[in-house]
């Protein structure tokens, strides 16, 4: 849903539809007509696991506009953002949107893991490539307490640990 979402200088309402973009896949939206705060209720899904995204950009576009150039535009970055906190978020929208009505985006976004461990292993040897080095994932045990510790998902994993105390002020290694 959105909400706020008026043309600069303007009281005419738009017909709105949003464009999400992930990896280079696209999703569009029904159209909501004469409306500033438009109710989709719709669910789109990306198939992410081959190749996990950064970032998912949204797009409003008023469908009586003849160019392509959005009305509005947000991003949803997922390595700046915890994954707990993408579950239900309001975002800002930018662009020609007036920002006195304090345009913004309600999205709601679950993050389903259905290939298991595969996935993270695959995903941690491609990382490794791109920095030269092989990164390992610690053990199930391990990555258990690890995410118990801090009440972390079970998206989160472990790398690698290391031990340390405290002498003064300075944690040493």
């Amino acid at each position: 849903e959105g909400t706020g979402i008026l043309s600069a200088g303007s009281s005419q309402p738009f017909d709105l539809y949003a464009v999400f973009t992930c990896n280079t896949k696209r999703k569009t939206s029904s159209i909501k007509f004469h409306t500033s705060d438009p109710k989709w209720n719709e669910i789109f899904e990306f198939d992410a696991m081959d190749d996990p995204p950064s970032r998912m950009d949204v797009a409003i576009h008023d469908s009586n506009q003849l160019d392509e150039a959005p009305i509005g535009h947000a991003e949803v970055n997922f390595l700046k953002s915890n994954l707990s906190d993408l579950m239900d978020i309001w975002v800002p929208l930018d662009g020609q949107c007036d920002p006195a009505s304090n345009p913004k985006l309600h999205l709601r976004i679950f993050l389903n893991n259905s290939r298991g461990t595969e996935v993270v292993l695959n995903y941690l040897a491609k990382m490794g490539n791109e920095v030269g080095k092989k990164i390992n994932l610690r053990s199930a045990q391990t990555n258990l307490a690890f995410r118990k510790l801090f009440n972390l998902p079970p998206e989160e994993f472990l790398i690698d640990d290391f031990t340390c105390h405290l002498k003064r002020k300075m944690p040493l290694q």
